[in-house]
């Protein structure tokens, strides 16, 4: 009896390892899905940040060229992000 409860207990262990090991790989995957998705999301918030810079002084010149005319103009770098949607 004693050596078929040490069997038992080798094996519970082994799929106690067995489990762990997948929740460990597992983790591992999602963190490095995550890392990726920060990084990417940082990147759009740049960008975002500086298209929402260069709106604001087309929309509003005087706040950034004294003098200069209220006619618009779209940058490229603003229609060349845009395209790229």
């Amino acid at each position: 009896m004693a050596g078929l409860q040490g069997a038992i207990l080798l094996i519970s262990a082994k799929r106690a390892d067995s489990v762990s090991s997948e929740v460990a790989v597992h983790t591992l995957s999602n963190t490095a899905l995550l890392q990726d998705m920060i990084e990417a999301n940082t990147v759009l918030i740049e960008s975002v940040e500086q298209l929402a810079a260069e709106i604001h002084t087309h929309v509003c010149p005087s706040a950034h060229r004294p003098g200069a005319g209220s006619a618009l103009s779209v940058p490229k770098s603003v229609t060349s992000q845009v395209s790229r949607l």
